[in-house]
């Protein structure tokens, strides 16, 4: 949001004479809010008349600003009430002491339309910081014309928290009429695009901004965001991202913070994850609309194989909803290796791509498939990451090694 800098008590109509110069002067002063030293270097030289046109300039500009800051604040406020019914609170195991968030939205199959319910991943996951916070039956509390109703919903369609970071849920048929799903984006994100988005941080519904600067190798979204102190944006996961028309543009799924701090340093350390930069901020990481509608077509095909995997943008392979790269290596001609690496949640096989550019002696790339699936214990059922499932060797194509 851009921010007024100038001043506007400004007298209404101005007396032009040889004894009105003090007068500009000190307008001018209130204006700009400068030293006086710099005031009078200024204004130095000038008729009334010409420091009367400077004021007017600025008065025209910051009236300008102005406009921009209230359509902009108009906007934001318009996207963010369309979309609040779209915002639903998943109550996990303890829902009194941490609700997360999630998003309704409609799309459509084979000419038909459909409504599901999107949360991230990795609050299924039973070995996550938070175990067993959502099963694969839980609680919606969803903003409806009635008030807030809370709904049975299921999960139907699984990801990987080391991809999009999405699962699916329906809810009852009966109840799609109480909803108040959000269309998808019809276009894909350019960058920057201003975005907001909005869900259950800490149990308090609130909003956030979000510029969105590029994307990871795996098509996720890379958003600057307005920086925080760790654990003031938990629960906001899940939470929808929409342009300013109010589409949906993808769903909230994580941040990372600032490196340089002690705290968030060791955060990065155990959650292996690597450090993206943008200008100011923390990092967004929201997963697109383009893999909702990937995800709602495998809920349909469950052995389809939808998802590319692509380095350097060559596509590689292609892996199920479920399957993720859990590992990488890359190899010389004699197929020896010169580099391996665990991939990262959210930002995946990127590093490969870096690397790449290192080690032009790479001829093969080797990528190792982990496997998402659900398992149950004694408080329900979660999902778990099986690495290095299976392993397939892979020659870089020439578009891949002339990079």
């Amino acid at each position: 949001m851009l921010i007024c800098v100038l001043c506007l008590a400004l007298p209404g109509q101005w007396a032009f004479g040889q004894k009105n110069t003090k007068s500009v002067e000190k307008a001018l002063t209130a204006l700009l809010r400068p030293t006086k030293g710099k005031v009078a270097s200024i204004t130095a030289g000038l008729t009334d008349k010409q420091l009367a046109q400077i004021i007017e300039k600025l008065q025209a500009e910051n009236a300008a600003l102005e406009r921009q800051i209230a359509t902009q604040q108009t906007v934001r406020e318009k996207a963010l009430a369309a979309s609040r019914p779209a915002v639903f609170r998943a109550l996990g195991a303890k829902p009194y002491t941490q609700s997360f968030s999630g998003t309704i939205f409609k799309t459509t199959y084979q000419g038909k339309e459909e409504i599901f319910g999107a949360v991230p991943m990795h609050l299924l996951r039973s070995e996550d910081f938070v175990p067993g916070t959502l099963s694969y039956k839980f609680t919606a509390g969803v903003n409806t014309p009635e008030g807030i109703r809370y709904l049975p919903v299921w999960v139907v369609q699984i990801s990987s928290a080391k991809t999009g970071d999405m699962a699916l849920v329906k809810f009852r048929r009966e109840d799609e009429s109480l909803l108040s799903p959000l269309p998808l984006s019809p276009q894909a994100p350019t960058f920057p695009q201003q975005a907001y988005g909005q869900g259950y941080a800490n149990n308090l519904l609130s909003y956030q901004s979000f510029q969105l600067v590029g994307q990871t190798s795996n098509d996720i979204l890379i958003a600057q965001i307005p920086a925080v102190q760790l654990g003031e944006r938990a629960g906001f996961c899940g939470s929808p991202v929409v342009d300013e028309q109010a589409n949906l543009a993808g769903v909230h799924v994580g941040s990372s913070y600032e490196p340089q701090d002690p705290v968030k340093k060791n955060f990065f350390a155990v959650f292996n994850l690597s450090p993206v930069k943008v200008e100011n901020g923390d990092v967004g990481y929201v997963t697109p609309v383009s893999y909702l509608e990937k995800l709602v077509a495998s809920y349909h095909q469950p052995t389809a194989k939808l998802f590319p995997v692509t380095i350097a943008g060559h596509e590689i392979t292609r892996l199920k909803a479920n399957e993720y790269v859990s590992r990488v290596e890359l190899l010389d001609k004699n197929e020896q290796v010169i580099w391996k690496k665990q991939t990262n949640v959210k930002v995946s096989y990127t590093a490969a791509e870096t690397v790449l550019r290192l080690h032009p002696q790479a001829v093969y790339v080797r990528l190792y498939i982990g496997r998402s699936h659900w398992v149950k214990n004694e408080k329900g059922w979660y999902v778990e990451d099986t690495d290095d499932v299976s392993s397939v060797l892979y020659p870089l194509p020439p578009a891949v090694l002339q990079k």
